[in-house]
């Protein structure tokens, strides 16, 4: 069985000029990558809590369209995909 994972990077504040976040993603099948993102947050976020709910919405969004497109290719997903974070 094919099994989606999912890690993630999580910088809050780490860019000095606009103060917006990181989240940084992989997508792996079988231990290869899928998938990756990486891409500053749209706000300033104003706690470290607040960024990883939006990166984990931002990945759950990843995870179901990713979840679909194997469906369809015929590996389809029955475990629940767990995000491993560096927190």
């Amino acid at each position: 069985m094919v099994v989606l994972k999912t890690y993630s990077k999580l910088d809050w504040g780490e860019d000095l000029d606009s103060k917006r976040s990181m989240k940084r993603f992989s997508f792996l099948l079988k231990n290869g990558t899928m998938s990756w993102a990486s891409k500053k947050q749209p706000i300033v976020a104003l706690s470290s809590i607040e960024v990883k709910y939006m990166a984990t919405s931002f990945a759950t969004r990843k995870i179901l369209w990713l979840k679909m497109l194997l469906q369809e290719l015929g590996f389809p997903q029955k475990d629940t995909t767990i995000i491993f974070n560096d927190s």
